[in-house]
Formats: C-alpha cells, sequence, structure tokens
C-alpha cells in the first residue's frame, strides 16, 4: 500500500496533540422572492406572505 501524504498543518497538529477541523457556514433568507408568477389573464394571483424579513445562520464544524 502506497504511503499517505500528510501535510506540514497535519504534522503541526500532530506534534502538538491537537486537533485539525474546517469549519463552514451558511446563512439562509426565510422571507420569498417573488419576482414571478403564474396567473389567468386578467386576474392579479394573490401571493400569501408574512412580511418578516428573517435569517437562519449555520455554522458547523469536522474532524477528519
Amino acid at each position: 500500500m502506497a504511503a499517505l501524504h500528510v501535510s506540514p498543518l497535519e504534522k503541526k497538529t500532530a506534534e502538538q496533540k491537537g486537533k485539525l477541523v474546517f469549519e463552514d457556514e451558511a446563512s439562509f433568507r426565510q422571507d420569498s422572492t417573488l419576482y414571478r408568477t403564474w396567473s389567468r389573464v386578467g386576474q392579479q394571483p394573490l401571493v400569501a406572505v408574512t412580511g418578516a424579513r428573517e435569517s437562519a445562520k449555520i455554522f458547523g464544524c469536522v474532524e477528519v
């Protein structure tokens, strides 16, 4: 079996008995994005919206 490549960052982490984690974050808007819809000719569509401008932020880490 071939030897695995170990990056300098992984070597330093192992020497210091630490943990190497990777993180990422994301943001999701919870308001509707209304720019186009279908309706019968001559009838204005009614789309229910809350009017709230909120967002959810998510953060996570993983140890490889």
